[in-house]
């Protein structure tokens, strides 16, 4: 780490110092009262108790646990930080390390963490958690280059590099960011908000629990879905080009294979074609199913269940409805429970439906889509600010690029 310190400090900006974090801030560790004393250290408690997952890259208000003051009173280790006290996970799995969170109110914590405090006031903590969330990777390569667990220490902690404007730069610079922050987090909950309604607007349009008005009077029929819908095994055949090979996840849909995982032969790939429904039988109870939406055709491994809509069924429709409670209960009913299970259509052709009149179901599924579309949008805006945020954070916690400081706010 002290390379690193080195390297840093070859390309200070004007009025920049280069420092290890044990230069400018007090660094300790907390501890988890006894379990066994729940009733007397937990119940009850008042005093927040940071742990992990507590954390969150910014200012946490609020934490899962709380203790008591007979917790802190008994238990060694058992400090109440400040508020502004910067926290850093030490351990708790790969994807944890790193993570930070700065005190909004006085906390104790757990062991997992470690707390720094500032020593002095040449430092801002908001610019040094800002700091250290921009440099992230340094403690992942660190916590993966000779552990089996992965995990950083004490020392790492202290002889961590950080690279410091003058303390009204820094300010500006967390200040900046904090627009950003601000942006992001609002995006955040309106994707959330709208993600809800979506879900109670699918189990309302999809059950026939809520009408659109101009079809309050349809009649739905109940059949199942092997009425509707057959099994699909047509062959790729002879065509004049070959079509691309797909695999479907249970995350992004159905997403192109790479050429070294696929078979020499694709004469038994199975076709599918648009709005057609493929999924990998052992992995549908875990979400693997999509409904292809593209003009042209495209392969699936010969594994794999391909299936189509009939006349009275929308695809659409269908697309949303596998999303709902009642498809995944069916799901898992029929894998009997087990997480290898195997659901052929023959299966999957037994689901029960109560289905609307076909030019209702468009009409649901046209509703649906457009919320779809209002979330893919925000999700794009919340990518473009991240990446913002991010280039921001490298030009500015580098000096590439310095701020004005002329009625520079606090924190």
């Amino acid at each position: 780490m002290s390379e690193l310190t080195r390297a840093l400090s070859k390309k200070l900006p004007p009025n920049w110092t280069a420092k290890t974090l044990e230069e400018v801030v007090d660094i300790s560790s907390g501890t988890t009262p006894l379990r066994t004393k729940q009733r007397l250290y937990f119940d009850g408690g008042t005093i927040p108790w940071v742990k992990t997952g507590d954390l969150n890259n910014g200012l946490i208000r609020t934490t899962e646990e709380s203790i008591t003051e007979l917790a802190k009173q008994e238990c060694s280790s058992c400090t109440v930080y400040p508020a502004d006290t910067v926290l850093v996970a030490m351990y708790g799995g790969f994807k944890q390390i790193g993570r930070t969170g700065r005190l909004g109110v006085p906390a104790a914590i757990n062991q997992a963490l470690s707390a720094l405090q500032i020593k002095s006031g040449d430092l801002s903590a908001a610019y040094l958690q800002i700091w250290l969330n921009g440099h992230v990777g340094f403690w992942k390569r660190l916590a993966a280059s000779s552990r089996k667990d992965p995990n950083i220490t004490g020392s790492d902690v202290a002889a961590f590099p950080i690279l410091l404007p003058p303390i009204s730069e820094q300010r500006t610079i967390a200040s900046i960011l904090s627009a950003w922050d601000q942006a992001i987090e609002l995006t955040e909950k309106l994707i959330a908000a709208k993600q809800k309604r979506q879900s109670s607007l699918m189990q309302s349009l999809l059950t026939g629990k809520a009408r659109l008005p101009r079809f309050a009077q349809g009649h739905w029929r109940v059949c199942q879905l092997g009425d509707v819908a057959s099994n699909s095994t047509r062959r790729i055949g002879t065509p004049t080009t070959t079509p691309q090979v797909y695999s479907v996840t249970n995350s992004v849909g159905m997403v192109p294979m790479s050429e070294d995982v696929i078979g020499e032969s694709i004469d038994r790939y199975k076709t599918v074609g648009k709005h057609d429904f493929a999924y990998n039988p052992m992995r549908i109870n875990v979400g693997s199913i999509a409904m292809w939406d593209g003009d042209e055709d495209v392969l699936v491994s010969p594994d794999y269940v391909v299936f189509q809509c009939g006349d009275e069924l929308d695809a659409e429709f269908l697309n949303h409805f596998r999303k709902t409670h009642f498809w995944h209960q069916f799901v898992n009913r029929s894998g009997g429970g087990s997480v290898r299970v195997r659901i052929y259509f023959s299966d999957l052709a037994e689901m029960p439906l109560k289905l609307p009149p076909l030019v209702e179901q468009k009409a649901i599924a046209a509703v649906l889509n457009t919320q779809d579309r209002e979330i893919d949008l925000l999700g794009s805006k919340l990518d473009a600010l991240r990446r913002q945020k991010k280039g921001l954070m490298q030009q500015l916690l580098t000096g590439k690029v310095r701020v004005n400081v002329t009625g520079a706010s606090g924190e």
